[in-house]
């Protein structure tokens, strides 16, 4: 083990077996289209959107960390999975060309200092008609990036981290790295920043604003607070995580930190419409967030809220319901087969169980919402484990008919020829139908009302090949939800209808769009706003 400083490239790093060469030299071969990264044509824009990523190749470095007027160390190339430098014709795309220019060397150079609430920028490049597999994330900062770091280095993985969050030690938690368990102490050290402590009510559990200081402008959360409801994750615009898996791995710009229900795999991208990733991804966090709503709400005495967060809390609460049961229609209604699971689903709630039940956030929160189920759960993980895949596929049948709020174990065996363990499926079906009871209802009465307009972060994103946008408007209004391309074009409109005021959410499917940076607004009366999506196939 060994303690240095780093330029703050990242705060978390993790190498998978590729040997990357110190020198910084471009290859002789390699040449680079520069009209193209700041006005790109059509044609060139087509070859960054349009073109197959190649798995084998990535941009290098990973991130970059910069002052205004100050330029990188290194320039941007793109490498194989051996680490060397491949020749070819370089274009690059997407970025804010007003924070930063590219030279023709291939050097970043920072144009101004990003405001408090800006994130940086992503660099997207091709070589040769192909897109890489990752993007080239850019920071202006005014901070030197002398933050302090530890790095532990065994085998082909290196694990750099902070020395302490807020003061207090993190190193216990990443003592060690085995791949099984390194998303474990990830979660552990963001539970530990964020202190999930309500903070006097005002910064509860649901957003905790760190302010300004600069530590926390590197992490990039200064202005972005951190919110806890359907997932807590880690990207390189949100905080200080980052796993920049190496080829044939695309990087894994998203930490989700709470695996249960992780990563079914499903026949028909039918059953993405309308379900956001609340069953299959993220289902029992999401009946878990349901729970923690209802509980902050029903218990003011230990929550006191203000009234927008409480606001925000019914509003949200009221889309996850919306979202359980439309998503389940659109299912039932379109009759696709399912096809198998991903065996993620059970390694997900075991790693669920191990993060979950230990540390501040189990003390502070966790504990008393699960506790009555804890028994069960682990009973239900046990049956799963040891019943194979009929196993997993039983507990994601209980996972939906919880959801719904409907017995559909015999509509999974005689219209989909579901293998369900009966047994198995009653006892899931009980204790998730307890853990997502919900019996808040959202009101209409004007303290429910959202007090801005506001369009939030697509999620999940990036994504592939839906999203849903979620959005508020104080007062009844004309709105219009529009998706743009790079080059300020309308390619979709998804609402253009008067709405009375409330929380809203829709659903924009890419299925026939290449991958790429898309834009989407919100227009209602004087105001407009508008956000950056990813969409990565």
């Amino acid at each position: 083990m060994r303690k240095t400083f780093i330029s703050a490239t990242v705060l978390i790093l993790l190498n998978f077996s590729v040997a990357i060469p110190q020198e910084n030299t471009v290859n002789k071969n390699t040449t680079f289209c520069y009209n193209c990264i700041e006005h790109p044509s059509s044609m060139q824009i087509d070859e960054l959107q349009n073109s197959n990523d190649a798995p084998d190749l990535y941009l290098y470095p990973y991130n970059l960390h910069l002052k205004k007027d100050s330029t990188s160390s290194e320039p941007l190339v793109i490498k194989d999975k051996y680490g060397n430098i491949v020749p070819g014709t370089i274009y690059f795309g997407g970025y804010s060309n007003d924070l930063i220019s590219i030279s023709a060397d291939g050097y970043v150079t920072g144009l101004r200092e990003e405001q408090s609430n800006e994130i940086g920028t992503w660099v997207f490049a091709s070589i040769d008609g192909q897109s890489v597999s990752n993007r080239c994330v850019v920071r202006v900062l005014s901070s030197n990036y002398n933050l302090q770091y530890i790095a532990d280095t065994s085998a082909n993985t290196i694990l750099y981290y902070p020395e302490s969050i807020n003061g207090e030690n993190i190193e216990p938690y990443v003592l060690q790295y085995e791949m099984s368990t390194v998303h474990e102490y990830i979660y552990q050290i963001q539970a530990a920043l964020m202190d999930l402590v309500p903070f006097g009510g005002n910064k509860q559990i649901l957003e905790v604003d760190f302010g300004e200081t600069e530590q926390q402008r590197v992490c990039g959360i200064s202005g972005n607070p951190v919110r806890l409801g359907w997932n807590i994750q880690g990207n390189p615009w949100q905080n200080c995580f980052l796993v920049p898996f190496t080829p044939p791995r695309s990087p894994q710009w998203f930490i989700i930190t709470h695996e249960i229900g992780h990563n079914f795999t499903l026949a028909s991208n039918i059953f993405y419409t309308g379900l956001s990733s609340f069953y299959y991804s993220e289902g029992i966090a999401s009946s878990i967030g349901l729970e923690c709503y209802e509980k902050i709400l029903a218990r003011p005495e230990e929550f006191t809220l203000q009234s927008a967060t409480r606001n925000t809390i019914l509003g949200q609460m009221n889309l996850y319901k919306n979202n359980f049961q439309q998503a389940f229609n659109t299912w039932q209604n379109n009759g696709s087969n399912f096809s198998s699971l991903s065996p993620d689903i059970v390694d997900g709630i075991y790693f669920h169980y191990k993060a979950d039940y230990s540390g501040n956030f189990t003390e502070r929160f966790y504990t008393p919402l699960q506790m009555r189920f804890f028994d069960e759960l682990i009973s239900i993980l046990n049956l799963i484990t040891s019943n194979g895949e009929n196993g997993k596929h039983t507990f994601f049948a209980a996972l939906i008919s919880a959801a719904v709020k409907e017995d559909l174990s015999q509509e999974f065996i005689t219209s989909y020829n579901y293998p369900i363990i009966q047994s198995l499926f009653d006892d899931a079906y009980t204790i998730l139908s307890n853990i997502m009871d919900v019996n808040v209802a959202v009101g209409e009465s004007e303290d429910n009302l959202p007090n801005d307009f506001v369009i939030n972060q697509n999620y999940p994103n990036p994504f592939n090949p839906t999203t849903t946008i979620s959005y508020s408007i104080p007062i009844a209004s004309q709105v219009q939800i529009s998706i743009y391309n790079t080059l300020g074009q309308i390619i979709s409109t998804l609402i253009d209808k008067y709405q009375s005021a409330g929380y809203y959410e829709t659903t924009f499917d890419a299925s026939n769009l290449s991958s790429g940076v898309y834009f989407y607004s919100l227009k209602a009366e004087e105001h407009f706003s508008v956000n950056k999506m990813i969409l990565l196939k």
